[in-house]
């Protein structure tokens, strides 16, 4: 067999292996989820978890208050958010009839509220008048209900799992890196070994805890800007826009339809209500382009069009959470390939444009 056929079959095989990977992720979302989300969490508490055990505390304490404290705040930041958010589900059909109507005087036309007006009014007879409508009305709205209530849930016991795992690993950490040095042959494998695995704590930390960082700044902004227009409940925006921006690109559009439908319900003129997402995608366009770029560029070193692709990828896996995760994964990778000589070319494919020139 010659040498080109050897080589066919070896890309052959690695394009299988590639293809039955991503099935392999795809069909086990729901238990490669919660332990991966489990790594990142102890990654990124790593340092911190290390620092109060040079303060004093006991490695199992000291990973089990930074669990406890991050818990407390995931729950407190999710108790905050769900009373409004199942509010205005629960008067969904309304505010979107008044919605309908508001957005129909875009067109001018007097005709066409009086159209939607009626339909409206319609809707409504038929809802009084006839109880199969009444009986198909109480039951789409619990439907829509339940749907939210199982999806918070499903995150609920997800980050359950996740913050369990993490503390698994935060409280053997030092087990873990000495297990894993061990296998090496040589002490210079060692020592490679020991420096890739606090290259990827590190890379992963900073960048988090600096994205966490900025997100909250632009909540707090966010919160100003909708208080200064007259909003209703300027906070949860903040809180909204604080959640929504680890989702890259997406979030920033997520919340800025969400911030004018709101919008378009309190204020009489669409103009005015038109300032709210336009005030929200300036602050997020702002934080994107220039304040995230200088804060947190030299900690990721990873060229954009690697950042939209994984991103894109993990969302087409695992919707929503594959967002979130994406870039972290990525920071990961990256880390990785930095520190392991046969992973030079992904480190160079992962590098910014200025960086493989060089």
């Amino acid at each position: 067999m010659r040498v080109s056929d050897l080589k066919t079959i070896k890309y052959l095989l690695a394009g299988i292996l590639f293809l039955l990977l991503f099935g392999a992720v795809y069909f086990t979302r729901e238990l490669v989820l919660p332990i991966l989300l489990g790594l990142i969490i102890a990654m990124t508490f790593s340092p911190l978890c290390r620092g109060l055990v040079r303060a004093g505390l006991n490695q199992v304490v000291a990973a089990t208050l930074i669990i406890i404290s991050l818990g407390s705040a995931l729950t407190l930041t999710l108790l905050v958010v769900a009373a409004p958010v199942s509010l205005w589900l629960s008067d969904l059909p309304a505010l979107e009839n008044e919605i309908r109507i508001k957005v129909a005087g875009l067109t001018d036309s007097v005709e066409t509220v009086r159209d939607v007006a009626r339909q409206v009014e319609e809707i409504a007879e038929e809802a009084g008048s006839d109880d199969d409508d009444v009986q198909r009305v109480t039951v789409e709205q619990p439907q829509l209900l339940t749907t939210a209530a199982s999806g918070a849930v499903t995150i609920l016991t997800t980050m359950m799992i996740a913050l369990v795992l993490a503390l698994f690993f935060l409280s053997s950490n030092p087990l873990i890196i000495d297990k894993l040095s061990r296998l090496s042959k040589t002490a210079e494998q060692r020592e490679m070994a020991i420096k890739a695995l606090s290259d990827v704590e590190r890379g992963i930390s900073r960048y988090l805890l600096a994205i966490t960082t900025i997100n909250a700044g632009l909540g707090v902004c966010v919160a100003a800007a909708m208080w200064g227009l007259g909003l209703s409940m300027p906070w949860i925006w903040g809180v909204v826009a604080f959640l929504l921006n680890f989702i890259p690109v997406l979030g920033a559009m997520a919340g800025s339809v969400a911030v004018f439908a709101i919008a378009i319900i309190q204020f009489d003129t669409i103009a005015y209500a038109a300032l709210a997402p336009f005030l929200y995608m300036t602050l997020s366009s702002f934080e994107g382009q220039f304040v995230t770029p200088a804060l947190v560029g030299q900690q990721m070193e990873i060229n954009a069009v690697s950042v939209i692709l994984t991103v894109v990828v993990w969302g087409w896996l695992w919707g929503i959470p594959g967002v979130v995760i994406a870039v972290p994964f990525l920071v990961i990778i990256k880390s990785i390939a930095d520190n392991v000589p046969g992973w030079n070319v992904v480190s160079l494919i992962l590098s910014p444009i200025r960086e493989t020139r060089s």
